[in-house]
């Protein structure tokens, strides 16, 4: 009997749920009966009662007093139920772990095709929110990303739109929400606030740089929205 009650701990069960598990196992009752074969106090045996009907172990009837029964299948239903919940624990481990150690990326990228390129990869892995600020040096992205902002609208993700330049406020009209400013200092992309690409155009030699860094995220993801709202 120490074993059987050794396992049950091991797998969940407290001392006091395991001893009621088992004296409901070898004869049903009611919590009174229960009580007395499992030397639980009457005062706390409901409460192990519920617990276990909680866990799917046991099950009770309708009548007064109640009769409690070993469920069928009911280890293989709190067998189910402890593993959803391991598997939950280990997937918020698993998203903390990640969002405290992963190292961050910062990259360089040069050319405007390999700018697009990343630009358009970044837009087709969006999952929530797109922003964009195109000034007027970055007019030449419209066409490269114009479809592919269709495709993203098109699964309900959220794109907001900032440039200096009246024409391409006109284009992007029908895709997104789009506000103009007077004057822009740079441009940029940012994709569920968790990535960013800020655009460098220095005469005639296009850079941009791309990053996953968290600060240098968030400070991009404010900037965006202050100007965002002391813009038209």
């Amino acid at each position: 009997m120490n074993e059987l009650i050794n396992i049950l701990k091991d797998c969940g069960l407290t001392e006091s749920e395991a001893k009621v598990y088992l004296a409901i196992l070898s004869k049903s009752g009611n919590a009174k009966d229960i009580s007395k074969r499992s030397n639980i106090p009457y005062t706390k045996i409901h409460n192990i009662l519920s617990s276990l009907e909680r866990k799917s172990l046991i099950v009770s009837s309708n009548g007064r007093p109640k009769i409690y029964y070993v469920k069928e299948n009911g280890i293989e239903e709190y067998k189910s139920m402890i593993k959803e919940e391991i598997d939950k624990k280990f997937d918020k481990l698993k998203q903390l772990l990640k969002r405290n150690f992963e190292k961050s990326s910062i990259w360089i990228i040069k050319g405007k095709e390999e700018i697009a390129s990343k630009i358009c990869e970044m837009l087709l892995s969006s999952k929530r929110e797109v922003k964009i600020a195109i000034p007027e040096t970055s007019k030449w992205l419209i066409e490269k990303i114009a479809p592919i902002l269709i495709t993203v609208k098109n699964q309900g993700i959220k794109i907001n739109i900032l440039t200096s330049d009246n024409d391409v406020s006109k284009i992007f009209m029908d895709i997104s929400k789009v506000k103009t400013r007077d004057i822009m200092f740079g441009g940029g992309i940012i994709v569920d606030n968790s990535e960013i690409i800020i655009l460098i155009d220095e005469l005639d030699n296009n850079m941009a740089i791309w990053a996953n860094n968290p600060s240098l995220v968030n400070i991009a993801n404010s900037y965006f929205d202050f100007l965002w709202l002391t813009s038209k």
